[in-house]
């Protein structure tokens, strides 16, 4: 997928979903036949395991790309190494919420440049990351450029299983309510955010790329 080599040649991607309540926003990015995607079903119509679902045609856009991620990643040359970071939030009512750990109430977005992460971030816990939204990841250099999440939890990951597992915890956390057009409507707009770090240990050569997987909430009359 273009999506995947993109990212794994050093370039910051985006993948959102956007739509009307009931369009099958959250049933294109995660698959299956349940709200959070953990289940899929097969032609028999028993339900197969989240770690099986990768494999079924009913896998979601997020299941696929992650997939082939990690494929591009095992087939790369083996003097390449790699560190994978994955984080989830949600932002609802003005307010952003970590999914891996609902606990934590210190994360905040702040705006690049500002001067207001000297002012507002204070030092972090070791489990917690600093996320651009600006398309610049972490090497953003430009003042004033978009706005970043810091002290989110923050998780390592080394395959897609991994990953996988943190999307369907951070999915069980999300607010959902119901409208006249869906009675479990996502009504706040989640980010993934996998941060990929790799060096060459032949070149030296070293990149860093973020990966946004993006489920906004439906919007919907009468919701």
């Amino acid at each position: 997928a273009p999506l995947a080599s993109d990212l794994l040649e050093g370039f910051n991607c985006a993948l959102i979903s956007y739509g009307q309540t009931g369009s099958g926003k959250t049933h294109t990015m995660m698959g299956g036949n349940s709200s959070d995607g953990t289940t899929a079903t097969t032609t028999t119509g028993k339900k197969k395991s989240s770690s099986s679902t990768t494999n079924d045609e009913k896998s979601g856009m997020i299941h696929r790309l992650i997939k082939e991620i990690f494929q591009q990643m095992k087939e790369s040359p083996p003097s390449i190494e790699y560190i994978v970071r994955c984080s989830f939030v949600e932002i609802y009512l003005e307010k952003i919420l970590d999914l891996l750990n609902p606990a934590n109430r210190s994360i905040q977005i702040l705006e690049e440049g500002s001067g207001l992460g000297s002012m507002m971030g204070g030092s972090s816990a070791a489990a917690t990351s600093s996320s651009s939204l600006d398309g610049n990841g972490g090497n953003n250099s430009n003042e004033g450029g978009g706005v970043r999440i810091d002290g989110a939890s923050e998780a390592c990951c080394f395959d897609q299983s991994d990953v996988i597992s943190l999307l369907i915890r951070g999915n069980a956390c999300r607010t959902v309510s119901s409208t006249k057009m869906n009675t479990d409507s996502s009504r706040s707009h989640a980010i993934f955010i996998m941060s990929i770090e790799q060096k060459d240990n032949i070149t030296g050569i070293s990149k860093m790329s973020q990966l946004q997987l993006i489920d906004m909430a439906g919007r919907g009359m009468g919701g």
